[in-house]
């Protein structure tokens, strides 16, 4: 027996109307913007923290759903709904030195390593050579 409408064959008879739920909003489509969200904000949010190592970032999914009585017809209410994604807030924080009054880094770029931390190897894998900073060429 279906409990929304109390038939036994689990469909509603024609022009019978049932109970709203959000899988109903907009004729399911309410529901599917809201699953997208959630997968989208996953993205975004694995995304932040591949680039800037923050796993204290948040992506939020925020579902609005209003009802208001309809001012022009008797019985009837409006469900306005609103799906809203707030992916992280893409800050990351790299360092470099300031002597002079120049800000210096190493030839490869700023990094969230302290600035004076020579590496060996570009973040495309590329060897650095030591001496002068440059690419290696082999």
């Amino acid at each position: 027996m279906d409990e929304k409408t109390g038939n036994q064959s689990g469909a509603p008879p024609a022009g019978a109307m049932v109970q709203i739920d959000t899988d109903l909003i907009d004729e399911g489509k309410f529901r599917k913007r809201l699953d997208r969200a959630v997968l989208q904000a996953h993205r975004a949010l694995r995304e932040h923290v591949q680039d800037c190592q923050d796993r204290k970032a948040r992506a939020v999914v925020l579902a609005k759903i209003t009802l208001q009585y309809d001012v022009d017809a008797d019985e009837h209410v409006s469900i306005d709904h609103a799906v809203k994604v707030q992916a992280p807030v893409r800050t990351c924080r790299t360092y470099v030195k300031e002597k002079a009054g120049l800000l210096l880094c190493q030839p490869g770029g700023s990094s969230a390593d302290a600035p004076e931390q020579q590496k060996f190897f570009y973040p495309n894998g590329m060897p650095i050579n030591t001496e002068t900073g440059e690419k290696e060429t082999t």
